[in-house]
């Protein structure tokens, strides 16, 4: 952990139990630094974060944490805010989890429990209510004024954020065990994915049909697998066909197989259409044999 002054010029000593003053800033590398505020805030800071701490007596309408980048727990019993780049969080009382990413200039906040809403930095009058176990992000499309609606959070990346912040053990178990009731009915969003809300309920199940090939409009295959896939079956089949013909013709004329009825009228039929075609050519131009 480093602890800078109001300046960010000098380097404070920090200890346990050592005091954090308005105006400093605290970046970190590994683990988590655990703190409270002259208000009763209490913040934990994850790995490779920067904030500054701007009110320690700050009210929610004062913005007393500035999150530059990485995560935070923040744990109020009266009004607070945490600020981004981009994003408020306004926790009326309750526990939450904010995330900034500074390169992508994302922020995504998740109530764990308590009441508060999620909102535009600049667009402060259209606030977003953010129910216990929900999630939303603001940044991502940049043609959004406001953020996105909220989802619940699934259990697995809950649980993956809340150790590396070393929320409190009997905190941790009470939140992942409400997301994975949630997650029964409901569809979850993962929490921290940047990239995307990735959708984790289990998808609808498509039974093949007897002849055991899934049709076009359930099939999950790529299309140009599926092209190659039948590509590769005609070469292999017409490949198969020519080396029985081969066979056929190699046999003694006694032997060999006797076109059917239907064979020969269909020989037959291509004969005169090709005489009669001949025919015609000949009558326009003579030098055409009609032989």
């Amino acid at each position: 952990m480093q602890l800078l002054d109001s300046t960010r010029s000098d380097f404070q000593p920090i200890e346990k139990g050592g005091a954090i003053h308005c105006g400093d800033w605290i970046g970190t590398d590994d683990g988590a630094v655990d703190f409270k505020l002259a208000s009763g805030i209490r913040v934990i800071v994850g790995p490779r974060t920067f904030l500054q701490i701007t009110r320690a007596n700050a009210t929610s309408e004062q913005d007393p944490i500035v999150l530059y980048r990485g995560e935070i727990f923040v744990d109020a019993s009266k009004p607070a805010s945490v600020v981004s780049a981009n994003a408020r969080l306004r926790i009326q009382s309750g526990k939450a989890v904010v995330l900034f990413v500074e390169d992508s200039n994302e922020t995504q906040v998740v109530n764990l429990d308590g009441k508060m809403s999620f909102e535009n930095r600049f667009l402060t009058d259209r606030p977003m209510e953010l129910a216990s176990g929900f999630v939303s992000m603001f940044g991502a499309n940049r043609e959004r004024s406001v953020p996105n609606d909220p989802r619940l959070a699934d259990a697995v990346s809950l649980e993956k954020h809340l150790k590396t912040l070393e929320v409190p053990s009997a905190l941790q178990e009470k939140v992942i065990a409400q997301a994975k009731v949630r997650a029964k009915t409901q569809t979850v969003v993962k929490f921290g994915d940047f990239s995307r809300p990735t959708a984790v309920a289990a998808e609808p199940h498509h039974a093949a049909p007897a002849g055991g090939r899934m049709p076009a409009s359930v099939s999950h295959d790529h299309p140009s697998t599926v092209q190659h896939a039948e590509s590769t079956n005609h070469a292999e089949h017409s490949s198969a066909h020519e080396a029985v013909e081969e066979k056929i013709e190699r046999l003694p004329a006694a032997h060999k197989p006797k076109p059917s009825r239907a064979s020969k009228s269909v020989v037959d039929a291509k004969t005169t259409q090709k005489s009669d075609l001949l025919k015609r050519l000949s009558e326009i131009d003579p030098e055409v044999d009609s032989e």
